[in-house]
């Protein structure tokens, strides 16, 4: 028996669905975060535009500003003694001993001067966790989805290269404040990556006793690439069933 023509789109469609599942396999799932190599802060393309955005802050005291870098708007998220909430992202410290400032990060001096306007004020302002952690919550995310986080931890302003901790699951991450260790030395920026396999996620951020410093975090959705193919492989389906529709002959 000759199959008809809609039997053949079918059988099209269903081999191109194979094929893209077999070629873009799905992530690994895991809770944790991975963390990338901690990099020196350079210049405005230090910030992601990987995937979409979910939000981007520039964390310090009551006022602390908003500010755009590399087309990201970070929006202000104010947490005096660690404490605070923008949509779905709330930061609660775990006892006393957190510290804010919104200009005390920054300096005249190079190479922190070189750097745009926007990008200065985004590191001068700052939450301390210096005797108990703050613990980042991050809710309504999509059970599965793939999502980066970058935070920046600089303090330009003196001359010790204090240290942050921030920990995401079983994995932690260590980033400088200051490389240089002269005034007016830059610090660093990380990268992670996460499945989440809840609607939550949580990132706790500690000091090394004498400080540790959190400029700035942001959190993008990383589309998977099995999730582009198929969605191109549905609509070429969808495309070739139109046609077909279109040219099929007319029953006798």
């Amino acid at each position: 028996m000759i199959p008809n023509h809609s039997t053949v789109v079918v059988r099209l469609c269903a081999g191109l669905i194979l094929l893209a599942s077999a070629l873009f396999p799905t992530f690994t799932r895991a809770a944790n975060i991975n963390w990338g190599s901690p990099q020196q802060i350079t210049g405005n393309n230090d910030v992601s535009t990987n995937g979409i955005l979910i939000g981007a802050f520039n964390v310090g005291d009551t006022g602390v500003l908003s500010t755009p870098v590399n087309g990201v708007i970070f929006q202000s998220f104010a947490a005096p003694g660690g404490n605070g909430m923008s949509g779905n992202f709330t930061m609660t410290p775990g006892g006393n001993g957190v510290f804010n400032s919104n200009t005390a990060g920054g300096s005249t001096m190079p190479p922190f001067s070189n750097l745009s306007p926007e990008y200065q004020t985004l590191l001068s302002s700052y939450v301390t966790p210096l005797f108990s952690p703050v613990t980042l919550t991050i809710s309504g995310l999509m059970i599965g989805s793939l999502y980066e986080f970058q935070f920046w931890s600089n303090l330009s302003s003196q001359t010790s290269g204090y240290q942050i901790k921030a920990t995401g699951g079983n994995n932690s991450i260590t980033l400088s404040c200051n490389t240089g260790g002269a005034e007016g030395g830059l610090g660093q920026f990380v990268r992670g990556t996460f499945a989440a396999d809840a609607t939550n996620q949580n990132i706790s951020f500690l000091g090394d006793g004498d400080g540790g410093f959190l400029n700035a975090f942001q959190l993008r959705l990383i589309p998977e690439p099995n999730t582009t193919v198929l969605l191109v492989v549905a609509l070429v389906c969808g495309g070739l069933f139109h046609v077909y529709r279109r040219i099929k002959p007319a029953k006798t």
